[in-house]
């Protein structure tokens, strides 16, 4: 079906084509990704449902923080269908990003999942900090979204609306106009501050459907894509593939490319659209031929070399159309190139205008330039944005001129085929995003240990990667993976500099301007990496290195000592697999071998897969070489041998032990003021018992247990005991223990801690309380339950063998806890005693008697009750952990003042 043919069909509202689809297709697949299939008839249901709930929700624009699948396409169309703006967000931005964003297009609204609830209640938090008037945007989570809207989505107005949540069929008086704002999509800026580039119903469907006639896309089509979920690519790919009636294979960029051949080969993909850098990474693990099968491979995302296409026409072979797409988020698709067979050893033009759109090469003035001449690349058209978001009108602020300028140069040849010619501006692109060189000098300069700063780009195998070339302040300890983890709090890993370089002074032309070609002059061979994990570069005879604290001198011989135990092995060998470099040792930087934030992402992957553990790329930023990694490692209870953990130092004040957990604590340790030491234990026995088998099984044992743990970093007190839920009897008991052995012993703190045994008062309303989730629980399983693969297998087996691991250890800690907490008699505690207790309570706690009264009968010393905000778990999470560290480091000075 043609791109015109499509365009006629969305006469009478933006979306009437999706409701014309659903209606005559309801059975057929539309979506797959990592949540299953659904089909269009479920797409159009829940989008109706979600947009019944989003009836009543507050003001503003709706923002998203998904996964790039089905869920983030269904709730999309719900807020369209609601007549909202949505503004979609990628869960791997870190909080303080997010916080900017959503303050920036004042969100009122948003939508997530549970595995990103978190990070999404702490953005919220943090934007109502950044617009205070606005307050913080609504959490709503998809999953109770669509559990709770059905009944919400029959009850609308107008039979139209009832039969649209009934038949999947969105009603036609619920659609927007054409011209109707339909997403603010947010770019870095020149500047360093993120802008909001608005897309209309219209542009967005006229950029889809000129993807649909430059791919020649079918309903007999799969289009597989592979793009971030803030992205204007991802967006317009699905589109495409819909309004084609196609169906579309969403694949999430955070679970690496190794996927994308399995994707091809199993569920028949025909079309599949990559970034560049993306296949670059895919090429160290695939194989001739395992791409074979597609009709047509797109990329895009920065500027293709010729190897680029010797690849893939050696992964797809001899068939398969190649086009190189150019395409910027406020221009949509600007160029296409389809590659003429045999022509792989050429690099690429961009290609000629795509449908929707014109292009200019305009020139110093504006005016189309000269036949041939170099010029600024310039789009204007149907599928362009209409503007960028003005925070203060919350609305669109139209371009300036006519043409919307895309920060390219480039020249038209005589057949009107636009050849690429490098940046107007000092932006690079890093793994398919646009990187402004300035506003990364800007942030790095911002460090208080920089006393200046150039960036600059360097080509790597992957693409291009940013260099930092400092001159510390004197004196200054510097510190390349603390400096890389407190950039990428506020950015994107890609917009983060993968090394650093320290000179006594930067190069600098006649005019006083850094000379950067000097410095992305200086190579790799000519450089070795310091002790301290920064590259220091070795030719004195063009740019001095510095002298400053905290260097070490140049490694002489082999760059680092070979790993020293099991776990260093295993991650060394996965280092060198994802980096393809060898040989790695121990003390070696993953971001100074070459790393770069697609293959941080493919490493996680293997990391998962070798050790089932699911990292963060903020625990890789902290943790960038082999051996802090590996003791990373080894710090998960689940791997570890009986332990009691420095989690920081200090020497202010008693030292504080928290008990029952590592990483359970890491915020409070955290946002504990500075200059406490902090310990946290977790003993092996526990973990026996937990697992079935031989260990401590009553608290009494178990405070023993942790008793002569802390006794190896602690041989005498006094010291602060402090517990989480059941951990806060242990907490409790080891107070008992350390007085009944004649030691003083400072605060017991229980953190949102239930007394054992607590007499029930309704047992009849606690019995239809726990039948009320385990409904839930049911119905959330069965939905989310991912759909076998043709082998019978889940489609995800790892991610399920490692979720069926950590489902099965929770069952056996609970059971092992209740069974203590049974079994245990609460004496009266003369010591001082403090009770944590969350405001956000569960439901049931209202058929028990109070659990304070019973633990203030119980203190016969000092005792202190305070309500801290936050859910059981949530006090331990930010942003609420803050208040929590503040009342108990209070507490804590206070039994520490009493004491003389």
């Amino acid at each position: 079906m043609s791109g015109a043919a499509l365009g006629a069909r969305a006469v009478g509202g933006a979306l009437a084509w999706f409701r014309d689809a659903a209606r005559e297709r309801p059975e057929r697949v539309a979506l797959r990704g990592a949540g299953g299939e659904r089909s269009w008839g479920r797409l159009a249901t829940d989008a109706a449902r979600i947009a019944a709930a989003l009836d009543g929700a507050p003001s503003g624009p709706v923002a998203t923080l998904l996964p790039p699948d089905a869920g983030l396409v269904t709730a999309a169309f719900g807020a369209w269908l609601a007549g909202r703006v949505i503004v979609p967000l990628d869960p791997s931005f870190p909080a303080a990003r997010l916080a900017a964003l959503l303050a920036d297009v004042g969100a009122g609204s948003l939508v997530t999942t549970d595995a990103c609830a978190s990070l999404a209640e702490e953005a919220c938090a943090r934007a109502a900090d950044v617009a205070p008037a606005r307050g913080a945007p609504r959490v709503s989570r998809l999953a109770a979204l669509l559990d709770g809207a059905g009944a919400a989505a029959r009850s609308v107005s107008g039979d139209a609306s009832s039969r649209a949540a009934d038949d999947g069929a969105p009603a036609a008086a619920s659609l927007a106009g054409p011209d109707a704002l339909a997403c603010v999509l947010y770019t870095s800026g020149s500047t360093g501050t993120p802008r909001g580039v608005c897309h209309t119903h219209r542009s967005l469907l006229a950029n889809a459907d000129a993807r649909v006639a430059g791919y020649a896309l079918s309903e007999d089509d799969r289009l597989a894509a592979l793009y971030a979920p803030s992205t204007g690519g991802l967006l317009a790919t699905v589109l495409s593939a819909l309004r084609a009636r196609a169906s579309v294979h969403l694949l999430d960029p955070r679970a690496g490319v190794d996927g994308v051949p399995r994707a091809v080969r199993e569920d028949g993909v025909t079309v599949l659209a990559l970034i560049a850098s993306s296949l670059r990474a895919l090429l160290p693990t695939a194989a001739d031929g395992d791409l074979r099968g597609l009709r047509l491979l797109s990329l895009s995302g920065e500027s293709l070399r010729a190897d680029d296409l010797v690849a893939a026409r050696r992964l797809c072979g001899p068939d398969a159309g190649l086009v190189n797409s150019y395409a910027t988020t406020e221009t949509g698709t600007a160029c296409r190139w389809t590659v003429p067979p045999g022509a792989e050893r050429d690099a690429p033009p961009l290609g000629r205008v795509a449908d929707g759109v014109e292009l200019a090469v305009l020139d110093e003035d504006d005016r189309p330039a000269a036949p041939g001449a170099t010029g600024r690349v310039a789009v204007r058209g149907t599928a362009c944005s209409v503007g960028v978001w003005d925070p203060a009108a919350r609305a669109p602020r139209p371009w300036p001129g006519v043409w919307i300028p895309t920060g390219d140069l480039g020249v038209l040849d005589a057949d009107g085929v636009l050849h690429h010619r490098g940046r107007a501006d000092d932006a690079v692109n890093v793994d398919g995003r646009v990187v402004h060189l300035r506003a990364v000098e800007a942030a790095v300069a911002a460090l208080p240990e920089v006393a200046d700063v150039a960036v600059v780009a360097e080509d790597a195998p992957g693409g291009p990667r940013l260099v930092a070339h400092v001159v510390p302040t004197p004196g200054a300890a510097v510190d390349a993976t603390a400096w890389r983890a407190r950039l990428a709090a506020d950015a994107p890993l890609a917009a983060t500099p993968s090394r650093f370089e320290a000179h006594a002074s930067l190069p600098r032309l006649p005019g006083g301007k850094v000379d950067r070609r000097t410095l992305a002059g200086v190579g790799a061979a000519e450089r070795v990496p310091g002790g301290d994990g920064l590259a220091q570069t070795t030719d004195a005879a063009r740019v001095r290195r510095a002298p400053h604290a905290g260097a070490a001198p140049p490694a002489s011989g082999p760059p680092t000592a070979a790993p020293r135990n099991e776990t260093e092995l295993r991650v060394a060998a996965l280092f060198e697999e994802v980096l393809g470099d060898a040989p790695v040792g121990a003390a070696d930087d993953f971001f100074d071998r070459g790393g770069h934030s697609l293959l941080a992402v493919r490493l996680l992957g293997a990391i998962e897969q070798r050790f089932g553990r699911r990292l963060a790329l903020q625990d890789l930023l902290a943790a960038p070489t082999v051996a802090a990694l590996a003791r990373h490692l080894d710090d998960d209870p689940a791997l570890a041998h009986t332990q009691c953990v420095r989690l920081r130092d200090g020497d202010e004040g008693l030292p504080v032990v928290l008990v029952c957990g590592l990483f359970l604590y890491r915020h409070l340790a955290q946002a504990l003021p500075a200059g406490r030491a902090v310990h946290a234990v977790f003993v092996q026995s526990e973990l026996d018992a937990l697992r079935g088998g031989r260990g401590a099984a009553t608290v009494e044992a178990m405070a023993a247990e942790y008793l002569a743990e802390i006794r190896g970093v602690l041989p005498t007190g006094p010291f602060h005991v402090v517990g989480e839920s059941f951990g806060g009897l242990v907490a409790f008991e080891l107070g008992h223990a350390l007085r009944n052995a004649g030691e003083e012993v400072g605060l017991v703190g229980l953190l949102d801690t239930a007394p054992p045994r607590l007499r029930r008062v309704d047992h009849l309303g606690r019995l239809a309380h726990h039948l009320r989730r385990a409904r839930r629980r049911w119905t959330r399983d069965v939905r989310d339950d991912p759909a076998p693969t043709s082998n019978g297998r889940p489609a995800d087996a790892r991610s399920s063998t490692a979720l069926a691991r950590e489902a099965r250890l929770e069952e056996a800690r609970s059971r092992t806890y209740r069974a203590a907490r049974r079994r245990y008699d609460l004496a009266a505690y003369s010591g001082p005693l403090a009770l944590y207790r969350s405001l956000d309570r569960p439901e049931f706690d209202a058929f028990h008697e109070d659990p304070v009264a019973v633990w203030r009968d119980v203190g016969h010393g000092p005792f202190t009750c305070r309500e801290v905000p936050g859910t059981h778990l949530g006090i331990l999470r930010p942003p609420h952990v803050s208040v929590l560290a503040r009342a108990l480091d209070e507490d804590m000075r206070a039994v520490e003042a009493a004491r003389g």
